[in-house]
């Protein structure tokens, strides 16, 4: 019995120490990985649904070995390459064979982390272009030749899915009655989204890049407070306004490509009123030295009113609107045959004292940058005009005015 557990304890021995020495000898046998990355992107913003203008870079990411040739092939639907742009290394040049587009060195071999660029014009079929990702291969040789030379792809820093368009989200607010009115209240956050197309059109879920800016939005607060946050394709961003004012735009750019996108020319308003509600459609300003007030619009139509202290005024002779700010009246009723609207502002005695005539109302069409000085409406109103202008119990200033159901600017001067 002794014996046989001695022997037993022999062959245990042996077979752990052979495992071992099995094991020591693959670790030391694995050679290190070659490898390389491919970057493929819009140059210069140049891109439509049809075409575009594409920058291939091969990049060599391996220690003591030079990289010496790569092949760039276009995916289904993305045809007709043609260099625009040779290889930017010396000892390199860039060709066209068939589909494909060939790097190759006579001299000067890619070392470990540098890069040869060249570009390419292609030609886009929309129906057939569904996977925007370009087939790459990399080998040691400089013409592409022979066996076991291979280097490996480097998906971590490789990106052959090239950024074609941003779509912006319409930026609106649907009312309680349906509408859908391009325009957003100060004060509310509103989230926006922009989602992030390859040049087949199909959303590309690693994008995280792209700068953000804007027309107007004066005093907004954005979240995040640069740029956007992305996941899967699709950045956001909320946009608190501060100020009433119109055709707002928000833009988004990439800078590696210059792809961009606008959004949607939109309003930001402090009150948006449509024949749904049930409050008063009327907004005073801040220390209620101006209040507007009008009658609810009817069916399909909206009627936003805001003030603004920081518009550009100079109207007879003033440089200051009285109240301290503009008044926005921005009615849109493009789906009613209403022409024309009366409108009230009432000033506080305070910030209007003196006679009531000797204020004059200025009026600013929104696509216009000078004010002009309103008439009193004729028996026969035509808009722009006033309807009246008088004082009224407590000795506020009252002005009824009556405006074309496109017209939003007005102050008192």
């Amino acid at each position: 019995m002794t014996l046989h557990g001695t022997r037993s304890t022999a062959v245990a021995v042996a077979l752990v120490s052979a495992a071992l020495i099995a094991t020591i000898g693959a670790a030391q046998a694995a050679p290190a990985q070659k490898k390389y990355s491919a970057v493929v992107h819009v140059t210069g913003g140049a891109v439509t649904s049809k075409s575009a203008t594409l920058r291939l870079t091969l990049m060599n990411r391996t220690r003591n070995q030079t990289l010496g040739s790569a092949n760039f092939r276009p995916p289904s639907g993305v045809t007709q390459p043609a260099i625009v742009a040779d290889a930017d290394r010396q000892g390199w040049t860039a060709r066209v064979v068939g589909d494909v587009v060939e790097f190759r060195s006579t001299s000067n071999a890619l070392p470990n982390g540098q890069s040869v660029s060249a570009d390419v014009s292609v030609t886009i079929d929309q129906d057939q272009c569904s996977n925007a990702a370009w087939a790459t291969a990399a080998k040691q040789s400089n013409d592409f030749s022979g066996a076991g030379n291979d280097f490996a792809f480097d998906a971590g820093s490789s990106d052959v899915v090239a950024l074609g368009s941003f779509s912006i989200a319409t930026i609106e607010t649907v009312t309680d009655d349906g509408q859908h009115v391009p325009a957003i209240l100060t004060g509310v956050g509103k989230p926006t989204t922009t989602t992030a197309l390859d040049i087949c059109g199909e959303v590309k879920p690693t994008y995280t890049g792209a700068t953000r800016t804007a027309t107007l939005l004066t005093d907004a607060t954005f979240g995040p407070a640069a740029g956007l946050s992305w996941s899967n394709g699709v950045g956001t961003v909320t946009i608190t306004p501060a100020l009433t004012e119109t055709d707002n735009q928000l833009h988004v750019s990439d800078a590696t490509s210059a792809v961009s996108g606008d959004s949607n020319f939109f309003d930001t308003t402090d009150r948006l009123c449509t024949s749904t509600d049930t409050e008063p459609c009327e907004w005073s300003n801040q220390g209620n030295k101006i209040k507007v007030t009008s009658d609810p619009p009817p069916d399909d139509a909206s009627l936003g009113i805001g003030f603004n202290p920081t518009l550009s005024f100079s109207c007879a002779d003033s440089s200051s609107p009285a109240g301290g700010a503009a008044v926005n009246i921005n009615p849109r009723y493009e789906q009613t045959e209403v022409a024309a609207i009366a409108v009230t502002l009432t000033y506080a005695k305070s910030v209007t004292p003196g006679s009531a005539n000797a204020y004059d109302v200025c009026f600013r069409k929104d696509d216009v940058a000078t004010w002009s000085v309103l008439s009193a409406c004729a028996s026969t109103p035509v808009p722009p005009c006033f309807i009246s202008r008088k004082r009224v119990s407590g000795g506020d200033l009252e002005v009824v005015l009556w405006i074309a159901t496109d017209d939003p600017w007005t102050g008192l001067g």
